[in-house]
């Protein structure tokens, strides 16, 4: 998949596919990794995950939350455990965006988790994912939606709920 997205992006076609979210992702995941403002970083975390699974919902924070989780639950289990992450950190990144947390002040982040774990895991499952769905779809909402719904209805089931062996 890493090598399809590198040709797509060697190429330049102005139709938006889902390869084009996933080269934002890591783009955003680079991004965070260069900066060494720990509240910054959340922001671009948080960033690339939202590249991934924004539609224009109306419920942002429940559909971002349940899309990721289902996602990374299918490869890896836990679906509670990752719900209750993204719930975490999407609510650092508000905090940050709309003023309640200071983006230059030190603050030692209020998360039991690694956010760069978090965000590698959702864009390596998102990487199969869109790769199972057609890397070069184009970007079509109604697909998305349907994609995504599957997914959830997948997510549904009681075997992704628990955490899977390694």
């Amino acid at each position: 998949v890493i090598s399809k997205l590198a040709n797509h992006a060697s190429s330049i076609n102005s139709k938006e596919c889902l390869a084009d979210r996933l080269i934002d992702a890591f783009y955003w995941f680079g991004e965070a990794a260069k900066d060494n403002n720990e509240n910054s970083q959340i922001i671009k975390l948080v960033t690339a995950m939202e590249r991934l699974v924004t539609l224009s919902d109306k419920d942002i924070t429940n559909n971002f939350c349940n899309r990721i989780a289902c996602t990374i639950a299918v490869y890896h289990g836990d679906l509670d455990r990752w719900k209750s992450d993204l719930s975490k950190i999407y609510d650092l990144r508000s905090n940050l965006v709309h003023g309640s947390r200071s983006l230059y002040k030190s603050y030692s982040l209020p998360l039991d988790f690694n956010p760069f774990q978090l965000a590698y895991r959702t864009i390596l499952s998102t990487c199969i994912l869109f790769d199972k769905a057609g890397l070069e779809l184009s970007v079509n909402e109604s697909k998305l939606r349907y994609i995504y719904a599957e997914l959830i209805e997948i997510g549904k089931d009681d075997k992704y709920k628990q955490k899977k062996s390694p």
